[in-house]
């Protein structure tokens, strides 16, 4: 009991399904603003922008980052965070094409 039946849906489905998901709470959606319109930031400057701790903020990265909605930039002693603007139009483009589909 519980099992969900996700085996019947494309891997297409399950990533646009798992973005959705990352894209739905509010601190996930002002980091990519941030990005957006600073790219570069780092992790410290993302965390004054949204106002919650390390660990809080270092696990919104996380999700961010697993579903290639940001990528990292190594530099010396921290790393910066760049949007992959494709990945997120990509979605959009598969939820609008569903959309006019019905």
């Amino acid at each position: 009991m519980g099992a969900t039946k996700t085996d019947q849906y494309s891997l297409e489905i399950k990533r646009i399904a798992k973005l959705n998901r990352v894209l739905s709470h509010p601190a996930r959606l002002t980091i990519i603003d941030a990005l957006r319109t600073q790219p570069g930031l780092r992790p410290v400057d993302i965390q004054q922008i949204i106002g919650l701790g390390q660990p809080g903020t270092q696990r919104h990265i996380l999700l961010l980052k697993e579903t290639g909605v940001v990528r990292y930039h190594y530099e010396t002693h921290h790393y910066r965070l760049f949007l992959h603007e494709n990945i997120l139009n990509q979605a959009l483009s598969f939820l609008l094409n569903e959309h006019l589909k019905q």
